[in-house]
């Protein structure tokens, strides 16, 4: 058993980096600090331009090199090309293929920017076989029941069944 240095909790010896009198909490949460505080700086913000303009003497785009690493991604996960992902996107008319709506999911990056996410792949985790291109809230739905047609057909009942009766809300206040 050690004491961090900094916060003076007692921890198990495995909880400390090495040769730091730091746990590895507090050790990450000031590395972290530290990187913030440096990428504001002006030595920071001129290292990235710098990794920038080496990658584009390469002649790598930067729009490129963020549409390669989508396009690394659908392969490794789900096997398929960027090209098959806009072709069921355009089938599907960007619209999810469970509830018919576009992604309203927002990414901020880190220059403040604000994105909509594109559709998530829904595959068979058994088989790796793609389905659809879903939004996030009906992906997640999926995957919380575990992909078991069993339980969301009784989810799809229990809803049916309360619709019929009336809210918890409408009992208690008469509406």
């Amino acid at each position: 058993m050690k004491i961090c240095s900094r916060c003076d909790i007692e921890q198990e010896d495995n909880q400390f980096a090495t040769h730091r009198g730091q746990c590895r909490l507090c050790r990450n949460f000031l590395q972290r600090a530290r990187n913030k505080k440096y990428s504001k700086t002006k030595k920071g913000k001129l290292s990235k331009q710098r990794w920038y303009a080496k990658e584009r003497e390469k002649g790598w785009d930067v729009f490129y090199l963020k549409y390669h690493g989508r396009a690394r991604t659908l392969e490794e996960r789900y096997g398929m090309s960027v090209e098959e992902y806009n072709r069921i996107l355009a089938e599907q008319k960007g619209l999810c293929a469970i509830c018919g709506e576009p992604e309203t999911r927002k990414k901020v990056s880190s220059s403040g920017a604000v994105r909509i996410m594109q559709l998530s792949v829904d595959h068979n985790h058994e088989t790796g076989k793609v389905r659809a291109l879903l939004c996030q809230k009906c992906n997640a739905g999926i995957a919380q029941f575990g992909e078991n047609i069993k339980y969301l057909a009784n989810a799809i009942s229990y809803l049916q069944k309360h619709k019929e009766e009336g809210s918890l809300a409408e009992v208690v206040t008469g509406a």
